[in-house]
């Protein structure tokens, strides 16, 4: 019904009452938007543990390229049981007290011969150890012991 001739309406009476929220339509709104943030919220636990966890292998195969690097420039017939300390960037540190250390790394080394080599080589177990020592894994190189 347009409204009388004489009567003023204001623009703005009309729209707010033809746009306007009701209460139960906030109130749904605002339920269906917590729902998903607090679903958000549950996993970023999870992807922080991944993080972390990723973090630390990308660490350790660094450490350990490290480790075996120092060991191919070494001389390789004179390999003896060694340990290195690491910190969680991959970083060398002096001691096992330091408190900065995240990764202990063990490295032994034991002659090899016969079999497809034929001169002597020894085999070198590279042991990496997290700060936890709750896991510990072992790698393995063969180096010639006769650099020519």
């Amino acid at each position: 019904m347009p409204p009388r001739p004489g009567k003023f309406v204001s623009p703005c009476s009309r729209v707010a009452h033809a746009t306007a929220f009701s209460l139960i339509e906030a109130v749904i709104a605002i339920g269906i938007v917590s729902l998903a943030m607090v679903s958000l919220l549950g996993v970023i636990p999870i992807g922080l543990k991944t993080f972390r966890s990723a973090a630390a292998t990308s660490t350790e195969a660094e450490v350990v390229r490290d480790v075996v690097s120092r060991v191919l420039a070494a001389d390789a017939t004179n390999l003896v049981a060694r340990t290195y300390y690491f910190t969680d960037e991959g970083l060398p540190v002096a001691s096992a007290g330091d408190p900065q250390r995240a990764f202990t790394v063990l490295v032994s080394a034991s002659k090899v011969s016969g079999g497809l080599l034929t001169t002597n080589a020894s085999q070198v177990i590279v042991s990496v150890v997290g700060r936890t020592a709750t896991e510990t894994n072992s790698y393995f190189a063969i180096v010639p012991s006769a650099v020519r």
